[in-house]
């Protein structure tokens, strides 16, 4: 049975600074993934990304009656630098959960624990939005992997390095041959 995987991630996540695209890095790592079809959703933040897979929603529901859909979720590091309202982002990772699980997607968040921790509001947001993520989870079954990885911070952006985004793409591969 073919399988139907979805890679949803912010600007932090999508890797900006990479020639390669996520999706990319997973099928060049990834061993026999000739059972998959893959679909891509990025966007600067949580809420454009709640919108995008709304807008998706079709697609993605299409690609799942037909193939089991798993959903990885990377977001949460580009609200780092600004803060954000936690009720709000609370309630998006709520809605991307509900929304992907009535089309039939496992969903699983890769909520990285960074090795060294991050300094001032930065951190603070971090802290905070890991227990939010961990509470929604939770609540409406969806799976988390945390590798550990480091991440930079450039003009209060928050970046991740090549060798982070390789230890985030093989959380995902293990987690593929798990399934």
């Amino acid at each position: 049975m073919k399988k139907s995987i979805v890679v949803i991630s912010d600007s932090v996540y999508s890797l900006p600074f990479s020639k390669v695209s996520l999706v990319n890095l997973i099928k060049h790592n990834c061993k026999d993934l000739k059972d998959y079809t893959f679909r891509s959703i990025t966007s600067k933040s949580i809420d454009d990304l709640v919108n995008n897979v709304s807008k998706n929603l079709f697609e993605l529901s299409n690609l799942s009656k037909r193939q089991k859909g798993t959903a990885y979720v990377l977001c949460g590091l580009n609200e780092c630098n600004g803060g954000y309202n936690i009720p709000i982002y609370n309630t998006l990772l709520s809605s991307l959960i509900i929304e992907l699980d009535s089309i039939n997607y496992d969903v699983v968040f890769i909520n990285i624990k960074i090795d060294h921790g991050l300094p001032g509001k930065i951190g603070g947001w971090y802290k905070r939005s890991n227990s939010i993520l961990e509470e929604c989870c939770s609540k409406y079954y969806a799976e988390q992997i945390n590798p550990t990885a480091s991440v930079k911070i450039i003009d209060d952006d928050v970046i991740i390095p090549i060798e982070s985004s390789r230890i985030i793409v093989k959380s995902i591969c293990d987690d593929l041959d798990r399934r």
